[in-house]
């Protein structure tokens, strides 16, 4: 049974990944995540957004169950053509 990390994304283009809600998933892949955007400085190399652009939330699989994947990271992570950034912490 997969298991996934739900991530949001604001309309500015900051990012967030949620890591208290890790699920597990019956399907393979939810059919409501389709756009898929590769992502890096996060612990998850891609994620499924429910909306190509703007506010939406996501979710990415987890490719294996440590304790690394699972931490809250906060980390700038470049989008496909936009950059997407962690809103910086004073």
């Amino acid at each position: 049974m997969p298991k996934y990390v739900p991530y949001v994304r604001t309309a500015e283009g900051y990012i967030e990944r949620i890591s208290y809600a890790i699920f597990n998933s019956s399907d393979e892949h939810p059919p409501l995540y389709i756009h898929e955007q590769t992502v890096s400085g996060w612990p998850e190399s891609r994620v499924f957004w429910a909306h190509e652009t703007g506010p939406s939330v996501g979710i990415a699989p987890i490719p294996s169950c440590t304790p690394d994947a699972e931490r809250d990271v906060n980390s700038p992570s470049p989008a496909r053509s936009a950059p997407l950034l962690s809103p910086a912490l004073d």
